[in-house]
């Protein structure tokens, strides 16, 4: 089912109000407890309406949170629901880190549904561009930058043939298929930062790419061939967690 989506309105200022450049209008809202992706804790309260300063990116990303369903969408079960105005910010702020060498080149838009059909998931991606992000996501211990990150890998796998294959050779993956129209990854190794690893090549790429983010130690500790093809085929693009830790020492 195609459905039409639109922007969300909760990120648009009213009409009536102008909050100036660099600075966008939010509306009173109540705002739950949570932990950002730096690990600074922040209370639940009542927040204001104000105006307030555009995070990094905002021009950007707040023309891609959507409402409805995305175009397209595999689960046909899934629910939709409205942006929140604490979502939306927190969305914003999660994304302000992320650095431009990582914005995935084809995003359709980041949608808002209730639930995953098939698993506790906080957020999914279809190779097309769209991300979903679920109930969960918005959970108080949640680093939701991190969930990004592994989303982003998904759209990055998708969409470089070239890489991708360079990094199932790296990270033995294996087609056993006898039609090449069709292939069908098999794996190699048994060592994976995540059980789901070894369901897709896709899935592998994702968590080993956010793992080398944002706990490359473990990485290098289980697989350290893959730790090192990413640091042959990054370099220090995939720093920007690294370098916020130092920062805040």
């Amino acid at each position: 089912m195609h459905t039409n989506t639109s922007f969300a309105s909760p990120v648009t200022p009213s009409t009536l109000i102008s909050c100036g450049q660099g600075k966008h209008w939010v509306k009173k809202h109540f705002r739950r407890a949570y932990v950002r992706a730096d690990g600074t804790p922040v209370s639940a309260t009542t927040v204001s309406a104000h105006c307030s300063s555009n995070p990094p990116g905002y021009e950007h990303w707040s023309p891609l949170i959507r409402d409805g369903r995305p175009p397209d969408w595999p689960n046909q079960t899934e629910v939709s629901t409205p942006w929140r105005e604490e979502e939306n910010e927190r969305l914003l702020n999660a994304l302000s880190s992320i650095p431009k060498e990582m914005w995935p080149a084809l995003l359709q838009g980041f949608f808002r549904m209730k639930k995953s059909q098939f698993f506790s998931n906080p957020s999914s991606t279809d190779p097309a561009g769209s991300i979903s992000v679920y109930d969960s996501f918005f959970d108080k211990n949640r680093n939701q930058t991190r969930i990004l990150v592994h989303e982003f890998a998904h759209l990055l796998y998708a969409n470089d043939l070239e890489m991708s294959r360079s990094y199932r050779t790296a990270s033995a993956w294996f087609d056993d298929s006898p039609d090449q129209n069709q292939p069908h990854f098999v794996p190699l190794r048994k060592n994976f930062v995540e059980p789901d690893g070894d369901t897709s090549p896709s899935e592998d790429f994702a968590n080993n790419f956010e793992y080398y983010v944002f706990d490359r130690k473990k990485l290098e500790s289980l697989t350290p061939g893959i730790a090192l093809w990413f640091k042959n085929q990054y370099h220090d693009k995939l720093d920007f967690q690294q370098k916020q830790q130092r920062k805040n020492k």
